[in-house]
């Protein structure tokens, strides 16, 4: 029997998905001129935990709560893979570029392979194998072209976010232990639950620069929220 492939629906939310993903890093560029990188965080993360509390609780069919044990590794998980990770990624951002940050990026999937092969002993196959190498190549010259135009500050934003990619890729192998069998709402929930905490800590370091965003910036932190952090999660 002739194995069916993915749906055209699941291919173009995938690729919808990665479209919305990928514009975060212009978009938080944007919003650095008027708002500090962590309080973006604060922001964005308590908005779309608000969210994804609100679909749990209209959701007619509610998922069972995790254990206590579940929701300990769910929250070290979102601290891992929201806080630190952001964290990074948006002082990465602001020191670096948008650009650098997109190219950076590619190398995540990298990353999340080969903490997969040390820690879950998992097979790759050639093609990913193949995939790793370029993917560590484009990283090399992208992180040497900002040392050589950019300077120290370019470059040291690109290290912060090859650091970003480490602790997503530490988050992703985490998650994949712990939510087997779980709602995927409900796991993204105590995920994002556990990030924005951590962010709305972090950004009390930002409280003296606090004011209130204009209208623009209003609205592209509900972009971030609703667009990019669902559209990850939904990835």
């Amino acid at each position: 029997m002739r194995e069916r492939g993915p749906s055209a629906r699941a291919v173009c939310a995938v690729v919808a998905a990665a479209l919305f993903w990928s514009s975060s890093y212009a978009v938080t560029k944007q919003l650095l001129d008027e708002v500090g990188p962590l309080s973006i965080g604060a922001i964005r993360f308590t908005l779309a935990a608000l969210l994804l509390g609100l679909l749990i609780r209209l959701n007619r069919h509610r998922p069972a709560r995790p254990d206590a044990r579940q929701r300990r590794q769910l929250y070290l998980s979102g601290f891992l893979g929201i806080t630190v990770y952001f964290v990074l990624e948006n002082v990465g951002v602001d020191l670096s570029t948008a650009s650098d940050a997109s190219l950076i990026v590619a190398t995540y999937p990298m990353m999340t392979m080969l903490l997969e092969l040390i820690l879950l002993r998992t097979r790759m196959p050639l093609l990913r194998v193949t995939g790793v190498l370029l993917a560590t190549a484009g990283a090399f010259l992208v992180v040497r072209n900002g040392a050589e135009v950019g300077g120290s500050s370019r470059w040291a934003g690109d290290i912060l976010l090859l650091l970003g990619g480490l602790a997503w890729a530490g988050y992703n192998v985490l998650t994949k232990r712990v939510s087997a069998g779980q709602n995927a709402v409900s796991v993204t929930y105590y995920q994002t639950l556990a990030g924005a905490a951590g962010f709305l800590l972090a950004s009390l370091l930002e409280a003296g620069d606090w004011r209130m965003p204009g209208a623009t910036a209003s609205t592209l932190l509900v972009y971030l929220a609703l667009a990019c952090d669902k559209s990850a999660n939904d990835h």
